[in-house]
């Protein structure tokens, strides 16, 4: 009888990182890694670099000004892996919710372990709190849908090409 071999999910041992607040200078790199989150879907426009460039411009200005507004008091973070910049991190601490706000790393660090790590953490302290995680994934993004998924996240509904997903304040990641 042939032997097959079992397979056993392992979890994954973060390189080291770090989180730190953003800075002035730190504007250049969030746009680039805003940018870069949506390369894909620009590239399908066919618009010349210019305009791409200007209108990219324009949705970080007023994506960063929506956060604002709407999750005053939200934390932001730059997430550093290894000594270098690597992502964004935003949570907003409500009195009903913890909102993952926005969380982006670089395409060459990502399935690393970082932001499992880091939601892992999210999650155990709002469950501290008794207080769900909730957060918004544009539904084309099946690669954090599935992580999203793998910790708890559960769909609650989609609108406007976003997902609304929630992690029950009695889940554990």
């Amino acid at each position: 009888m042939a032997r097959r071999a079992m397979s056993k999910t392992v979890a994954k041992t973060p390189p080291s990182f770090s989180l730190r607040p953003p800075a002035p200078p730190d504007d250049g790199f969030l746009l680039r890694l805003y940018a870069e989150t949506r390369a894909e879907e620009l590239a399908r426009t066919g618009w010349d670099a210019a305009r791409r460039d200007a209108f990219l411009r324009q949705q970080f200005l007023a994506r960063r000004a929506d956060y604002r507004a709407r999750f005053v008091g939200a934390e932001e973070s730059i997430i550093v892996i290894e000594g270098e910049d690597a992502g964004v991190w935003m949570v907003w601490r409500g009195p009903e919710e913890t909102r993952l706000v926005n969380v982006e790393i670089r395409s060459d660090l990502r399935r690393r372990g970082v932001g499992g790590a880091l939601i892992r953490g999210l999650l155990e302290e709002a469950f501290r709190h008794s207080r769900p995680v909730t957060l918004s994934v544009r539904e084309e993004n099946r690669a954090a849908k599935r992580l999203y998924s793998r910790m708890g996240f559960i769909s609650r509904h989609a609108a406007g090409g976003y997902l609304q997903m929630e992690a029950p304040a009695k889940t554990r990641a």
